[in-house]
This record gives C-alpha cells, structure tokens and sequence, in this order.
C-alpha cells in the first residue's frame, strides 16, 4: 500500500523511527508540493517555523526510507530555475539549503553537495574526568592539557565526591575552592554543584565570563548575585545591563511596550531577579539615579563606552549576531568586566541567529583559552521538577 504523507504529518511527528516501524510494509510517499510546503514555513517564528525546519531534518537524515514523487514544483521560485540549470547542464549544486538538497536529489537526480557551516558544537567549558578512591585521594591521576581558564572536575563515585581544578595553560593547574556570593542585601547564594563552583569561580577572577545553560540552570540568578554584590560593596563603579527585548533578527528598538523605558526594559527575568534581590522596584530605581546600575538596549551599545572599574552584562546573549558582540567586547576598557549569558541551544528564537551567525557561540570560540576568559556550561536545571521534565518536550 502507498501512503502519500502530507505536510502536516510531517511536521508532527517527533518519532521517525516509530512512524517507519508502523509502516514497515507499506511505501511512504512525499510530493514535491509537500517539500514547497515545508520550505514556506521553516522561516516563521514559533512553532510551526521551529517544526518545519525539523521535518526537513528529519527527511534529509532518513532519505532511503521515502519515495519522491514530482507533483509541481513552482517554477518561479529562484531555487528551483537554480536546480533546472544545474540539470541543463550537467552540474553539481553547492548549497547549505536543506531543501535545495532534496530536491535536487529527489525530483532532479542531481549531485548536490552540502556545505554547512551552520552546525557548531557548543563546548562546555571543562573536561569531566572519573578516577577510582586511591587515586582520586593521592591525586596521582594524570591532568590533561587543557587551554587556559577551562576547568577540570574530578569525580570519584566510590567516595560520592568531587573536586574542581581550573587551568592555567601548559598543565598547570590550581584548585578551585567553592566560594559564596552576595551580602546582607542580597542573602547568601552558595553553589548547588560542581559546575557552578566553575561559574562563579570565573565570575570572580576573570575579567571575561560566558555562562551558558538551559533556562532554570542558575546562569542569569548566578550573574546578578555577583554583580549586584560588586557595585553595592563599591569594588566596581556600575553594572550595566545590555538586554534584547524583542525576538527579532538583530538588535531591535524597543516598540510597542507598554510603560516607560525603563519599565520596558524590566519586563523579563532581569527585571524580576533584581526587584526580588533588591526588594522591589524603588531599590532599583535609586541605584540608577545614584549612577550605579544603568539597563539598556542592545540597539543603544554603539557609541556606548564601559569603564574600567564598570560591569556589563549582556543577557540573553544567543540572540545577538556577531557584530553585535563584537560591538559590545570592544566598547569595554581595559580592566572592565564583561559577562555574557544565553543558551545557544534551545533558545535561539530567530532562525537567522542559529550557527555561524551567533555571535555567542563565535565568542566562546575566538575567546577560549584566552588569558582572563572562561566560559562554563551549566548542565543541571534547579528552577523545578516541572522545569527539568519540560526538556523531554
């Protein structure tokens, strides 16, 4: 029997490998209309854009298991007069286009080589390492070369411990001693594993900080705590705070938010971890009249200059392109700390912000091993068990 699946099938279905057992004996069949289809909707935003792009994934990687069927492909569109030419003329197509792979396979039986610099692994920013109780208790294991300001956690199951070593380039290394931040107005925010012992390792000693982590990791509460603590004990001068309110392409100004700017700005979780550290919004407001916090848009950092003795801290940094990060490391002055945080990997909310283009993940390459610099992904959710179950989505 011929199944010819149709575009919403497609797109909602998470489980190939179920969908292909279930039809073992039966032919799936996919037009070109359904591929046209696909290609329409992988740029919106949201979910449909998001579950597009995921069915087209999904038939690239289990391309064998359909048959192709060439009901219309509209000859309007520039792809296709590229995939006649290529036909025309006996060429090879280059592309990083997924659908232009497939259909120039499928319904042109053309050679097309994929060229994707797109897919980028986000490194971690420390190496695990698991040792047995004697060698973990004599320390005689051997540590491997790591760049500079990346981490070694060591782990031993048989004594339920582990230990945290940070490098400092050409094997050698220093023990990371767990440390507590805030004060008496903040309360006291101490590590909850061994991965934020990294994170606010760095926070403390380097002058350049990239937290990384799915949302409930701690990455944003972990930054502000730390902060906020430096400009209250007056060890830094100011804290500003670059957001990006609005998921767009690129920096965007702010629009149709209701309020005043300020009030604008304060409406995400920035705005309500510093009103909870601080104990409300009157708190907020008259560290920004005494000159010592100071939150932006992103569209305001050029021509903006960060002092030597300020903090700027850019949340939800996976959102912002290369030239904008670019932008914002270089308005710092010498001595200035910069933090970045974001989770390049599943909350990305423009298309046009995945891969090459990010201008996070791209920091964290061009930076790594770099004097002054660590970057630390946190692995572990604490927000809630809601929270850590909602990943399986």
């Amino acid at each position: 029997m011929r199944y010819i699946l149709d575009t919403n099938i497609l797109m909602s279905t998470e489980n190939y490998e179920k969908l292909f057992k279930d039809y073992e004996e039966h032919e799936l069949v996919i037009g070109a209309n359904v591929i046209e289809e696909l290609d329409n909707i992988k740029t919106r935003e949201g979910a449909s854009g998001y579950q597009a792009r995921r069915a087209i994934k999904a038939i690239r990687k289990h391309y064998d298991k359909f048959t192709y069927v060439n009901n219309g492909l509209k000859a309007e569109k520039v792809d296709n007069q590229i995939l006649e030419q290529a036909a025309s003329n006996d060429a090879i197509v280059l592309t990083n286009d997924v659908n232009v792979q497939l259909k120039g396979k499928a319904f042109y039986g053309l050679d097309v080589d994929f060229y994707n610099q797109q897919k980028k692994t986000i490194k971690f920013g420390y190496t695990n390492l698991e040792v047995s109780a004697d060698l973990y208790e004599q320390e005689t294991y051997m540590k491997p070369m790591l760049p500079y300001g990346m981490y070694l956690v060591v782990h031993c199951k048989e004594l339920n411990a582990s230990k945290v070593f940070k490098s400092y380039g050409y094997g050698e290394y220093v023990e990371v001693i767990p440390q507590n931040i805030g004060n008496y107005i903040l309360g006291t925010l101490s590590p909850r594993d061994v991965y934020q012992i990294c994170a606010i390792d760095s926070l403390i000693d380097d002058d350049f900080t990239i937290i990384t982590g799915k949302a409930g990791t701690g990455k944003t509460l972990l930054s502000l705590t730390y902060a906020l603590r430096e400009i209250i004990s007056e060890k830094r001068r100011k804290l500003i705070i670059f957001v990006n309110p609005v998921k767009t392409r690129g920096a965007e100004v702010l629009g149709f938010y209701t309020g005043s700017r300020t009030e604008k700005l304060m409406q995400n979780s920035i705005g309500a971890i510093l009103s909870s550290k601080l104990g409300g919004l009157e708190v907020v407001e008259d560290l920004m009249e005494k000159d010592k916090l100071e939150i932006l848009p992103i569209s305001d950092i050029r021509g903006f200059e960060v002092g030597q003795d300020d903090i700027m801290y850019i949340t939800e940094a996976q959102n912002l392109n290369i030239e904008l990060i670019k932008l914002a490391i270089q308005r710092c002055a010498e001595g200035a700390k910069i933090i970045l945080e974001g989770d390049p990997t599943t909350q990305v909310d423009h298309f046009s912000f995945e891969g090459e283009g990010n201008g996070l993940i791209r920091a964290i390459e061009v930076f790594e091993g770099y004097e002054g610099f660590s970057h630390v992904n946190l692995p572990n959710i604490y927000r809630s068990a809601m929270a850590d179950r909602a990943e399986l989505m």
